[in-house]
């Protein structure tokens, strides 16, 4: 059980990493494209919609820790082992 929390943390910290990653370059992909923005289902002010993805791959890295990916997977080991 130890082990397998291990690998499976090493895998979802590198989907993050992946999905961080793909966020990033559709937010670059899509930032001529204008879109209105919506706030409890009223019109707000426009946004670009790459401006939405780069949002996206910002908390990607941020709650996901993908920033200081193989620290979080070292403390995870050392935790799992105690």
């Amino acid at each position: 059980m130890r082990a397998g929390r291990i690998f499976l943390s090493d895998k979802v910290l590198n989907s993050l990493a992946m999905l961080e990653q793909s966020f990033a370059r559709k937010g670059k992909a899509f930032h001529h494209i204008l879109k209105s923005g919506r706030t409890h289902m009223m019109d707000a002010v426009p946004i670009r919609l790459g401006q939405e993805f780069s949002a996206y791959a910002t908390a990607m890295h941020v709650a996901g820790g993908v920033e200081a990916g193989p620290n979080i997977a070292r403390r995870s080991r050392l935790e799992v082992q105690r």
